[in-house]
């Protein structure tokens, strides 16, 4: 897509950062730009997309794509492409993954629900 990176690998978007580590997604955008390699925050992440970008370097250097589901509204779909861009995303994301929500017993028994 016409950007280079220091490796041919990823941080793919993962939702829920911060039940990882409290710093959530500022840490992975911080790490991924010290290591020049792309990150693509989620859009069900624990930060927004502009404390995600906010925690970006002041350069504009490092390069993120945004990740995202679309909504049955175009409008809020539409909003979250502005938000994005307006971020500093490169590109979008859009991802596929099921028609309806998994049954995800070991997240209703912690109490962590579903993204």
């Amino acid at each position: 897509m016409g950007y280079n990176f220091s490796a041919p690998f990823f941080i793919s978007p993962c939702a829920r950062g911060g039940l990882g580590n409290p710093a959530a997604e500022k840490g992975l955008v911080e790490a991924a730009a010290q290591a020049n390699i792309l990150y693509m925050p989620a859009l069900y992440a624990t930060l927004t997309i502009e404390q995600i970008a906010a925690a970006k370097p002041r350069n504009g250097t490092q390069v993120t794509f945004q990740q995202v589901y679309l909504d049955q509204n175009i409008t809020i779909t539409q909003a979250i492409f502005r938000r994005a861009e307006r971020a500093g995303s490169k590109a979008i994301i859009y991802t596929v993954d099921s028609a309806a929500d998994g049954n995800r017993h070991r997240a209703v028994r912690y109490g962590a629900g579903s993204a």
